[in-house]
């Protein structure tokens, strides 16, 4: 039996290619930060919001809205994705302008709304394996601190954490 050291050669081809094998195993890596606002938008491009069929499950937007409901006045007057109270949607297009580093991204949407251009742009984080928005500009207005901004009267906006209910 051939030998390398003390070890037979059959033992350090099969630990070898072990380690080759490892080394070479695909890593699962997350998509891109854009597709991630690509999803985010599928439903304006099939216009499935303008007929009503939206589902929002974005937090400080919820959040924004029951409190609108609860102060009867609006703090979110319009849809953030959009930057509009009214859209149709066309000539989407999704970049890019800042790529993926240190778990961060910028990502802008640029879009046809209805009679004008527009361009939003997406703070982008990486957590628990997947892209997620940190928060959403349009021109100079900061979705998260419009809402803060509305929520001040009240108090401390961080603080309002916990569900709105009417009495």
């Amino acid at each position: 039996m051939t030998r390398i050291g003390n070890a037979p050669i059959w033992g350090v081809l099969v630990i070898s290619t072990f380690i080759l094998l490892a080394g070479c195993s695909p890593k699962v890596l997350p998509p891109e930060p854009e597709k991630t606002i690509e999803k985010l938008y599928a439903p304006y491009v099939s216009h499935s919001p303008e007929r009503g069929e939206s589902s929002w499950e974005k937090a400080a937007i919820d959040r924004g809205f029951r409190y609108s409901l609860l102060l009867n006045e609006p703090v979110i007057d319009y849809d953030p994705l959009v930057s509009a109270q009214d859209f149709s949607i066309t000539n989407l297009r999704i970049e890019v302008d800042r790529p993926a580093s240190a778990g961060k991204a910028h990502v802008l949407a640029r879009f046809r709304n209805i009679d004008r251009n527009t361009t939003i742009g997406y703070d982008m984080i990486l957590e628990d394996g997947a892209w997620k928005v940190d928060g959403i500009r349009s021109g100079n207005v900061d979705l998260r601190k419009s809402i803060d901004d509305a929520l001040k009267p009240l108090g401390n906006p961080h603080a309002m954490e916990a569900p709105v209910e009417r009495s």
